[in-house]
């Protein structure tokens, strides 16, 4: 909680590249328990490309893994 009320002090810009600075995980973590306004502005700031990892990542997108390819059906001998 303590993390979470440093980053929602800090400038947008700032946060952002602390953010971007550390591991994916942590920083989608750390975003996700933040105001949704002072989100918004952070991700605001970043680079896109690392914006829309982050947000795949508090979506869920990033989390999901393929689902194994359906194996074909075998023909039944008779």
């Amino acid at each position: 909680d303590n993390l979470v009320t440093i980053y929602s002090r800090m400038r947008a810009e700032a946060a952002g590249q602390q953010l971007m600075a550390m591991d994916e995980e942590t920083a989608a973590a750390i975003l996700l328990k933040l105001d949704p306004r002072i989100s918004s502005a952070i991700l605001n700031d970043m680079n896109a490309q690392h914006a829309a990892r982050l947000t795949s990542i508090i979506s869920g997108a990033g989390k999901v893994t393929p689902s194994p390819a359906a194996k074909p059906a075998e023909k039944s001998k008779s």
